[in-house]
């Protein structure tokens, strides 16, 4: 990583500076306000859409998805601004969650996705390769290798994870899947309405659930695809590529496999 900063013991990706971060650090969320956060290429675009569409009772009144979607680490030249987005705030981040103070001293709810380790590498090492913002030699072997290492952008998704993970059962975190949204996105809003206290009647879920298909998000790509801001963006890539569970089996060999698994039961 040459382009971001080096902070808390990690990279950080090119729309991050030291003074993006110190503002973040320092900005306070109203009491309506909703943190997600996400190891990168574990459904943050899906689950922040989610959210939105039950915290607005189905606004799609956005020309494009990052206009109403603070990014909380970031520069806002492609997302809007923390100050200027709309209330309530539906707030990106990549950060770890002990990396919020906001989080941490109870002021702020916060969602945290998780995603199988191995869907996340294979997603984030195509994310990689259309925003061309990491350097490396390009080859999935590398890749896997500074995953493992915790050297990509935000470091190690095992410690990120982990953080996560202590966090468990604190009142203002509500902790879930990837892998239940694809099993039971009904039953996963659901839970969000809960934890939340969005009032979302069943006409406005109807409204609301076709939007948050694959397909939906897809074909309106202009709407939800911040990475067409890029300049280094590769032609002929996709950001909606599969959204899919199991596409490690079309990259992982078994040591990659085995490699993995004994990290997270280390």
């Amino acid at each position: 990583n040459t382009h971001g900063v080096n902070r808390h013991g990690f990279p950080w990706p090119p729309d991050c500076n030291e003074e993006s971060l110190d503002f973040a650090e320092a900005w306070r969320p109203g009491p309506t306000d909703v943190i997600v956060s996400t190891y990168p290429k574990s459904g943050t675009t899906w689950m922040l859409h989610a959210v939105y569409q039950l915290a607005s009772k189905g606004d799609l009144d956005f020309k494009e998805f990052h206009d109403v979607h603070p990014f909380w680490e970031a520069i806002p030249d492609v997302h809007c601004s923390l100050d200027d987005s709309r209330v309530p705030r539906v707030i990106k981040t990549h950060a770890p969650l002990s990396l919020i103070p906001s989080f941490r001293d109870g002021s702020c709810k916060a969602i945290y996705v998780v995603r199988d380790p191995r869907d996340t590498l294979v997603s984030f090492y195509n994310h990689s390769l259309l925003t061309q913002h990491l350097e490396w030699d390009g080859s999935f072997q590398t890749f896997f290798d500074k995953f493992m290492a915790g050297q990509l952008y935000y470091g190690s998704w095992f410690d990120h994870v982990a953080d996560a993970c202590e966090h468990r059962g604190d009142p203002q975190l509500l902790f879930l899947t990837y892998e239940a949204m694809k099993k039971d996105l009904p039953g996963v809003l659901k839970t969000v309405c809960d934890f939340t206290g969005y009032e979302v009647t069943a006409q406005q879920l109807e409204t609301i659930l076709p939007r948050l298909s694959f397909k939906f998000m897809a074909e309106h790509k202009q709407m939800f695809d911040f990475t067409l801001k890029y300049p280094s963006r590769k032609e002929g890539r996709d950001f909606f590529r599969k959204g899919q569970t199991g596409d490690h089996k079309n990259y992982l060999q078994e040591e990659h496999r085995a490699a993995i698994r004994a990290k997270f039961d280390a």
